[in-house]
């Protein structure tokens, strides 16, 4: 059953007098757990249709990102997702996005999350490859490297650390943070058809608690200037 928001209504104005349009805004007081909708696939194609035409009608200049998470679809094998029903076909995120394309939902761009990729960077170059198969530009939206370990408490959390976020070369340092960053930014510069990376984000303390490219006193890391360099080759302005 879906979830209703009755409860949670805080205030809000809705005008639904134009026969199947609705304006407005609504105010919910926040939840402590995080609600599961219990869409079927269809539907999540559907929600995604209607709010890429909903853009397009407001600003039809508007660049739409259709934007997908856990990359490599990995949760998919088991298979498990993080909230709502389980079918008997889990969504990949390449898959919902062939659905996507099936269904001639206008957008502009394939949006790519990509945290702690513990593979060899030519698996992560050959996922990114099978993202540029729908014929639209790739951003890479979100984008995190630690440079260091999250202490675990028990020998079950270190595990699923481990297997979530996992290890690249030695363990995860400012040197591995530096050298993963400048092999992957190399890579996505030479594939025209990536144009953007957003790195998530830019100073401590950031979404990955250690993944800024400057600390949390202000003083760069060696990523940074890796980064630094790799611009000013490729003729870029020199960023400050």
């Amino acid at each position: 059953m879906a979830w209703r928001p009755y409860d949670n209504l805080i205030a809000g104005e809705l005008d639904n007098t134009v026969p199947g349009k609705v304006t407005g805004w609504l105010r919910f007081l926040g939840m402590e757990e995080q609600v599961g909708l219990g869409l079927t696939h269809e539907q999540e194609v559907a929600i995604t249709g209607v709010a890429c035409e909903a853009i397009r009608e407001k600003d039809p200049e508007a660049t739409i990102t259709v934007n997908v998470c856990n990359s490599f679809g990995d949760y998919a094998a088991d298979p498990k997702v993080h909230l709502g029903p389980i079918y008997d076909r889990v969504f990949t995120p390449l898959a919902y996005l062939e659905e996507v394309a099936a269904a001639d939902v206008d957008f502009d761009v394939v949006g790519v999350q990509l945290y702690f990729p513990a593979r060899d960077m030519l698996a992560i170059g050959k996922i990114l490859e099978e993202y540029t198969r729908f014929g639209k530009p790739v951003h890479i939206t979100e984008l995190g490297i630690a440079t260091g370990g999250r202490p675990a408490s028990s020998p079950e959390q270190a595990e699923r650390i481990n297997r979530i976020e996992g290890l690249w070369h030695p363990p995860w340092s400012e040197k591995v943070q530096a050298d993963w960053a400048e092999w992957f930014y190399t890579m996505c510069y030479a594939r025209p058809e990536i144009e953007a990376i957003t790195w998530w984000d830019f100073s401590d303390p950031a979404f990955i608690a250690t993944g800024g490219f400057v600390r949390e006193d202000g003083t760069p890391k060696e990523s940074y200037h890796r980064l630094r360099a790799l611009l000013r080759g490729w003729g870029w302005p020199s960023p400050s």
